[in-house]
């Protein structure tokens, strides 16, 4: 049940149908990118995992993702980072 769960949430990973893909920032991530070009903020602790704070231009070492980040994935055993679509093909071999 477990590993048909994760399945799940792999297949609405790879399909787009969680609804980031293809997002512009809007007026609200352009707002924090301003605040943090200016130094008024140092960072942006965010809930989003759609990078569209990244794309509004925060610089990615200063936007801290409580619930990570839909364009990777992180290894649970060695912590080790992998992009989605290098995970993507192996993913769809099995």
């Amino acid at each position: 049940m477990e590993q048909d769960k994760r399945r799940e949430a792999w297949d609405r990973a790879f399909s787009g149908r969680a609804g980031w893909v293809g997002r512009e920032p809007n007026a609200g991530h352009m707002g924090v990118a301003r605040l943090i070009a200016s130094g008024k903020a140092s960072s942006v602790i965010t809930q989003n995992v759609d990078n569209l704070h990244q794309a509004s231009g925060v610089p990615a070492n200063q936007v801290i993702e409580l619930h990570g980040n839909a364009s990777y994935a992180t290894c649970l055993e060695c912590g080790l980072r992998h992009e989605l679509e290098d995970l993507k093909t192996l993913y769809e071999a099995t």
